[in-house]
């Protein structure tokens, strides 16, 4: 099956949306194996690896791929005003995101 080029960030959530009815495993695979080169726009591209890192954060946390791509993208958090991980990435704070979710793997601090 060839993949159609992603133009766009909606493209590539679409994507990754259809990836997420797979198994663990297979959504690993195919994550893995994603050839960020297909998305087209320089805006996609950044985006595409945003939403990738944030994956990542979640998956460390133990979840596997399916679960954590959910939690980013219907988990509303309420340190950001209870926007979701990736309603933060499409305002630009992948960086806090990711912040966010390594200090929960490192568990509370008080």
């Amino acid at each position: 099956m060839t993949r159609a080029p992603i133009t766009d960030e909606q493209g590539f959530i679409d994507a990754l949306t259809g990836l997420g009815d797979k198994s663990g495993g297979a959504l690993a695979d195919a994550l893995a194996a994603w050839n960020l080169s297909s998305v087209r726009t320089e805006r996609a591209q950044e985006f595409a690896r945003n939403i990738v890192r944030v994956l990542q954060a979640a998956v460390d946390l133990g979840n596997d791929p399916s679960t954590a791509f959910r939690y980013i993208k219907d988990y509303p958090i309420r340190s950001f005003g209870s926007k979701t991980a990736l309603d933060m990435v499409e305002e630009g704070r992948t960086d806090d995101v990711v912040a966010y979710l390594q200090s929960l793997s490192a568990g509370y601090v008080g």
